[in-house]
């Protein structure tokens, strides 16, 4: 009957009919005059398009099927959207009881945002271990969708004290008893210039990853903290058994969707060729909050967008830096793993294919000598995944761009490289030998609840 366009998870066929036995769990039989009943309780994604292929329906028996089945996904969009309203009055009216025995903690990671996924869960599982109630909201199968009915009546039925949320507010339906944690990783719409002025409630506590989006956030009158990525020690960690070999290891995507569109550009080369020519000098573009922005400099002279400069610079910072080290002559045997990099000839020879987040990668970190970590700041997941697994994280020097607050005590567990002294650290004959005690002490999961925790109760004292 109908297909679901979206590639990210597992193809939905949904079909009408007669039943199929023994169906594939991705095909679907729901009866044309039952779409409103099913998608109207189902998790899974929404159908995108009908596919008349292989019956003998004349183009206006076609089109009347496409208009019945357009106002039938209309009419569940409208009963959805009821229960929204309703779920979310229900939600204001909840007090949660601090005096509770366990204080419950809620977050919610789509499937979609991967790593968001994992680092709320990894908080949750550190939460769990220090004692309170947790309720991690996610997908249970790649067919389903982020459905917002399903995460509101999971978060009114678990009635939390506490919510984290990454990225997102999620702030307007929940009582003003409910400490909200709101941790902002990425320059995300709502904090443009442009975007409608952000309204917090009193319990509405915000934290931002780098100094470039606390300037940015305290631009829009809010005052933010400085929270780092953390790593679970359980998960990230030495393995003895394991050999550590003279190996580099790089885990992560390619970043070549972000000069896709932009590549059409005919001054695109005429950007990137000066772009590179700074980072190669300085081994980062600096932030557009820096007093002398790299950023601000190449959109002022080309009158590009920051959208255009800051793909050249993801761009450099990730598929750049990875070419550069597959390029260079080095005894150390290098292995590059992730999404993107097997159509690049450069990086083919080396390429390992996809990995897991979670042990897989730790294990990975235990064979090698060093991790490569080319980024726009330093402490950034997997620096930290390097450290917490004991092997040498290999971190881009960018400290020039100011972009985070740590003890320097830090550098203690990290090798910095600038793309220029790559081959010569990879040449050296100097013992690889780091400390990694500190780095694990100050990044563990435990800390960030500690970290929340004192805040909850900071307020509630204060009662």
């Amino acid at each position: 009957m109908a297909k679901n366009g979206i590639v990210s998870g597992l193809q939905i066929c949904y079909y009408d009919g007669e039943r199929i036995e023994n169906e594939p769990e991705n095909c679907i039989h729901v009866p044309f005059n039952s779409i409103v009943d099913y998608f109207i309780k189902t998790k899974n994604r929404f159908p995108s398009l009908i596919n008349s292929d292989n019956t003998n329906l004349s183009t206006t028996e076609l089109s009347e099927l496409q208009d019945e089945f357009k106002k039938s996904m209309n009419k569940v969009q409208n009963i959805l959207d009821n229960k929204i309203i309703n779920i979310k009055k229900e939600i204001q009216k909840l007090k949660p009881n601090f005096n509770d025995e366990k204080l419950r903690i809620f977050a919610y990671g789509c499937r979609e945002t991967v790593l968001i996924k994992h680092l709320v869960k990894n908080i949750l599982i550190a939460a769990d271990e220090l004692g309170y109630e947790t309720y991690l909201h996610t997908q249970d199968n790649d067919m389903e969708s982020c459905n917002e009915v399903f995460y509101l009546k999971a978060l009114r039925d678990f009635n939390p004290h506490i919510t984290i949320n990454v990225n997102h507010l999620n702030n307007d339906f929940i009582s003003d008893e409910v400490f909200n944690f709101i941790w902002f990783q990425d320059y995300m719409p709502l904090l443009r210039k442009e975007s409608p002025p952000i309204h917090l409630r009193d319990r509405d506590l915000i934290y931002h990853l780098t100094n470039d989006l606390k300037e940015i956030i305290f631009n829009k009158g809010i005052y933010s903290e400085f929270q780092s990525f953390c790593m679970n020690e359980k998960i990230y960690k030495p393995r003895p058994e394991i050999l550590k070999e003279k190996k580099i290891v790089f885990i992560g995507s390619s970043y070549k969707d972000r000069i896709n569109d932009i590549k059409l550009d005919p001054d695109f080369q005429l950007v990137f060729n000066e772009a590179k020519d700074i980072f190669e000098k300085k081994s980062c573009l600096t932030n557009l909050t820096h007093p002398k922005s790299d950023l601000l400099f190449l959109m002022q002279k080309y009158s590009k967008s920051l959208d255009y400069v800051n793909g050249i610079n993801a761009y450099l910072i990730r598929d750049y830096c990875v070419e550069k080290l597959c390029s260079i002559n080095t005894n150390y045997e290098i292995e590059i793993y992730g999404w993107g990099w097997n159509e690049n000839k450069k990086i083919q020879p080396y390429y390992k294919g996809i990995v897991e987040n979670g042990e897989s990668i730790s294990k990975i970190y235990n064979s090698a000598t060093y991790g490569f970590c080319p980024g726009s700041y330093i402490l950034m997941q997997r620096t930290l995944e390097c450290a917490f697994s004991e092997t040498v994280p290999l971190v881009l020097d960018v400290r020039e761009d100011k972009q985070e607050e740590y003890n320097n005590k830090i550098e203690e567990s990290l090798e910095f490289f600038h793309i220029g002294d790559l081959e010569n650290i990879l040449n050296s004959d100097s013992e690889v030998k780091k400390t990694f005690a500190y780095i694990k002490e100050q990044y563990s999961y435990k800390k960030i609840i500690n970290n929340f925790m004192a805040s909850v109760n900071r307020v509630i004292n204060e009662k």
